[in-house]
């Protein structure tokens, strides 16, 4: 069975004929304004780190270049004159604390060099699974010393999903948008919910040669709501009118069959109260059971499902899976998160596990000898918990699992799982 992952899609589109020209949330009438002051200061927030990917380098003079990121999210542009010498200049990805970030942040260096001519910024804003950006509300944004984020103008190309801001300075940058949608759980089991919010940035959009602070980002009030939509596929939204924020979404039971397991909704708001010009926000959310694949001693693939994985109140990621046959079952638990978790009997650890009943024969983490108990070489590799796709992920060996009924008896189990997530507690 494959797993299906999620695509999301992004649609903007304009409603009714609008005169007036609008910068976006917050410009006009603000509906729910974030003015500075001691209640509401800008987001100061700490220095990102270099998340491992690879930084790209090269040295650049008088007669100018471009430089493009590893992952081709961002591109420099420097033109001939804006350095008066070489300058050895990096592209180096890192966490993005920016909290209207659309995309990872980077490190551009050198720092605290100003140039003789503004360089060019190119910042590329796909949309994640969970979060669905306004195009028109692109941004670009840098982190002062003092890590407060200011975002300033630029060119934006809805087609390319592009912004293009111009600096005469490295730091820190990340894309910005002044409005999106939020998908609490892009993936959900049958009868699983998930919350959708849209959010906006009160501040106004800054205009030519103006750099405005950057605030939490706020719910977009519900009279700017226009509709929420199921477009297609199936599932419920919960709702008394379909113009609250946020709105909660429910899965079907029984897990629909491909492609009605896709379920696509969409949302129309109204940014600015002067201009009638909405914008259609829309994302997916995929309904489906999880699949763990298991072999018993290297022999043929044994297929189970499950409905999600759960980190639960006791500090552990939990899956319970079985087959389509009665009485089969398998159940996996590790502690904390990503990582690789070898299999223990220390009762003052917390310890990964994995026990099997399959055809009548029931195996566990632990075997016996002649004198003692003992865990099996191997463990859970847990290799993601949901960042993206909402799926959990990772591998698992047991090579001495005990058959319960004779602990001295082993056999060798592994397997893969890839479960929908339905508990975020773990961040």
């Amino acid at each position: 069975m494959r797993i299906a992952y999620i695509s999301l899609i992004m649609c903007c589109a304009t409603i009714f004929a609008g005169c007036s020209k609008s910068n976006g949330p917050g410009g006009g009438d603000d509906p729910n304004p974030n003015p500075p002051g001691e209640d509401n200061p800008p987001v100061m927030t700490g220095k990102g780190v270099p998340d491992g990917s690879a930084a790209t380098q090269k040295s650049i003079g008088a007669a100018g270049g471009t430089l493009t990121s590893v992952d081709g999210l961002l591109t420099l542009t420097v033109p001939a004159g804006a350095f008066t010498s070489n300058q050895n200049v990096s592209i180096q990805r890192i966490s993005n604390l920016n909290p209207s970030a659309a995309g990872p942040a980077f490190r551009l260096l050198p720092e605290g060099v100003t140039f003789a001519k503004p360089v060019s910024i190119t910042f590329k804003c796909p949309d994640t699974d969970s979060t669905i950006f306004a195009p028109e509300y692109l941004r670009g944004s840098y982190q002062k010393a003092n890590g407060g984020w200011w975002k300033l103008p630029g060119t934006i190309n809805t087609t390319a999903r592009t912004v293009t801001v111009q600096t005469t300075h490295f730091s820190d940058w990340s894309a910005v948008s002044d409005l999106k949608l939020v998908i609490e759980q892009p993936v959900l089991p049958a009868e699983g919910r998930s919350g959708l919010t849209v959010y906006y940035d009160g501040n106004p959009a800054p205009q030519p040669g103006q750099e405005l602070a950057i605030y939490l980002p706020k719910l977009l009030p519900e009279t700017y709501v226009r509709r929420w939509k199921i477009e297609k596929g199936g599932g419920k939204l919960v709702s008394r009118t379909f113009k609250e924020n946020p709105i909660s979404f429910r899965a079907d039971r029984p897990v629909p069959k491909p492609p009605n397991d896709l379920t696509t909704i969409s949302v129309e708001v109204q940014p600015d109260p002067k201009d009638p010009k909405t914008v259609k926000l829309q994302g997916n959310i995929r309904t489906t059971l999880g699949m763990l694949l298991l072999k018993i001693n290297d022999g043929n693939d044994i297929e189970f499902i499950a409905d999600y994985a759960v980190y639960d109140n006791t500090g552990y990621w939990r899956i319970n899976a079985r087959t389509e046959s009665w009485g089969n079952a398998l159940v996996i638990h590790w502690p904390v998160g990503v990582g690789d978790f070898p299999f223990s009997i220390n009762p003052l650890t917390k310890n990964p596990g994995v026990t099997v009943t399959y055809n009548g024969n029931s195996y566990g983490y632990t075997y016996e000898t002649e004198k003692e108990v003992l865990p099996s070489p191997g463990g859970v590799f847990c290799k993601n918990t949901g960042t993206g796709d909402g799926y959990v992920r990772g591998d698992f060996t047991v090579s001495k699992a005990g058959n319960v009924r004779d602990p001295k008896r082993t056999v060798k189990i592994t397997g893969s799982f890839a479960v929908p997530r339905i508990r975020t507690e773990e961040q």
